[in-house]
């Protein structure tokens, strides 16, 4: 048995491979709707006074109307956010149900990674006034916008710091528009998990810093291969001057810093749009497969459970093969960025 978790020396978790064999496991990662119900009473419960307590029965009670009888999962919030993001109304609703979420994830601890990201999804739009673009597709040009503002910012002051920063964060912009990673298993990623990269177009991401059931194959396109090379290059040689500490290849905290900053310029960007770009580039634009899709990025999902398995019994090199043959023709940056990166270069 070869691919995903299957490749010599990675294995899945601990009964995995029964329950695929069976046909019995679930990608679904989800709330019973009695449960939640119950959950929400005990929620709200904890609030004796009676304004506070009616501010989150409004937003608790929509969300369990829309949900008329099913379990909350991550295909009825994508649906939930793009009706209400716009909508004068989505504003208070979706800051009280985030504090509802918080609570979720300390009374569901096993699906805390999915209540975040289900959390993640509740960005209210309707103010927006200021936007880099006139049309937000995620699509390639909205990509190489971004990645513009990228290049322009002043993030640190120190010449070699600043020109570094703007590396590693580049590098996990096009990793993880390209792989549909979940910001949550970027920042723990190390340089251990792309042990000789160079030598192949993939690595595994281990279930352990993940929330599938399998280690994943992550493909790595030229582009994605050719960035990651060079922040190798300049960590190794910069080290001790950058005071890099652990190995950690793209920490949490500087992340947040350069997307701060890009607030400031008016673009309206995250970590989550990235993955909702590999998404809508894989299977709108590019054509890969849904299941194939759903192998790479992680979706927990109950469709297409034969092709799903199908994939993740191919060996790891063969699965990365599958991918690049769609996404290896796309080209993230412009000719005019990648000279901006070989000049990013020449500070090594």
């Amino acid at each position: 048995m070869r691919g995903p978790g299957f490749e010599p020396g990675l294995t899945p978790r601990k009964g995995v491979v029964g329950e695929i064999g069976a046909g019995e496991i679930s990608f679904v990662q989800s709330i019973k709707n009695e449960e939640l119900k119950q959950l929400a009473e005990e929620f709200l419960s904890r609030y004796k006074n009676k304004e506070t307590r009616r501010g989150f029965e409004g937003p608790i009670r929509t969300l369990l109307k829309e949900l008329n009888g099913q379990d909350l999962d991550r295909s009825f919030m994508i649906s939930f956010r793009d009706k209400w993001r716009y909508e004068p109304y989505g504003e208070t609703l979706f800051k009280k149900l985030k504090v509802f979420f918080n609570w979720l994830k300390e009374k569901k601890p096993e699906l805390a990674a999915e209540i975040e990201d289900w959390r993640n999804m509740l960005k209210w739009e309707g103010k927006k006034k200021k936007q880099l673009f006139s049309e937000m597709t995620k699509d390639v040009k909205w990509l190489q916008n971004v990645i513009d503002k990228i290049l322009s910012l002043k993030i640190k002051k120190e010449k070699l710091n600043d020109t570094f920063a703007k590396l590693r964060f580049l590098t996990a912009v096009v990793l993880q528009a390209t792989t549909g990673m979940r910001p949550f298993e970027l920042k723990k990623l190390t340089w251990k998990h792309l042990e000789d990269f160079e030598d192949r177009a993939y690595f595994i991401l281990p279930h352990e810093i993940s929330k599938t059931p399998f280690d994943r194959v992550q493909p790595l396109t030229d582009e994605a291969k050719w960035l990651l090379k060079e922040l190798r290059a300049a960590w190794n040689r910069h080290a001790k001057k950058l005071q890099l500490k652990g190995d950690v290849i793209f920490p949490y905290k500087e992340s947040r810093k350069v997307i701060d900053l890009l607030k400031k310029e008016g673009v309206d960007f995250t970590q989550e749009d990235l993955r909702d770009f590999a998404t809508t580039m894989s299977t709108n634009i590019l054509g890969v497969p849904p299941a194939l899709e759903a192998a790479i990025a992680g979706h927990q999902t109950d469709k297409w459970k034969l092709e799903l398995e199908s994939y993740i019994h191919m060996h790891p090199k063969d699965l990365a093969a599958e991918y690049l043959k769609f996404w290896n023709n796309v080209k993230i940056l412009t000719d005019r960025q990648k000279k901006h990166v070989e000049k990013i270069k020449e500070n090594f």
